[in-house]
């Protein structure tokens, strides 16, 4: 009984640790190759995270700012796939806008979608994040993930621009 509780036990830390990505090797071999603009310089802006999730209803990558109550109504909609139970965040869209990122689906646990930072240049809003991917030797869970980061920001208005970065997390 003792072998079947270890055993568990493993499984168990298996699992968070695939779903939760890799971490680097302290002795820095395997450092993570980064792809990207990296954050922006512009100013930063404050924000409050609302959700961040591994699992979603969003069928493709999205990376959105919603600055009205119908935008989002329908992108929580999606989020939960219709299902009752959890609120849509009370926003001032008048003060606040909500900037949603979703990686779409993947295989297998170890993706990450990550809100970084919202700045303000020449007067139009950039939003930088950062997407982390499991490299070839990263033991990942095997069901189907995908990835939500929603946080609420300052309004600005005008095109935001949105920077991406992609880390292949090498284990």
């Amino acid at each position: 009984m003792s072998s079947f509780r270890t055993l568990s036990a493993l499984a168990a830390l298996v699992a968070v640790a695939s779903v939760h990505g890799c971490s680097a090797a302290a002795d820095g071999f395997n450092l993570p190759l980064v792809i990207g603009t990296g954050l922006s310089s512009s100013t930063q802006l404050p924000f409050t995270r609302v959700l961040s999730t591994v699992t979603s209803g969003f069928s493709v990558p999205v990376d959105v700012v919603i600055r009205d109550q119908a935008a989002l109504d329908a992108a929580w909609h999606t989020l939960f796939l219709g299902v009752a139970g959890s609120p849509i965040p009370t926003v001032d869209f008048t003060q606040k806008m909500v900037v949603l990122l979703a990686l779409g689906p993947r295989e297998t646990g170890g993706y990450a979608i990550h809100f970084d930072s919202i700045g303000v240049q020449a007067g139009l809003p950039i939003v930088s994040y950062t997407v982390n991917t499991p490299g070839l030797n990263c033991v990942s869970v095997q069901f189907l993930t995908s990835p939500v980061d929603v946080v609420l920001v300052p309004r600005v208005d005008g095109q935001t621009r949105f920077d991406a970065r992609t880390i292949l997390q090498e284990c």
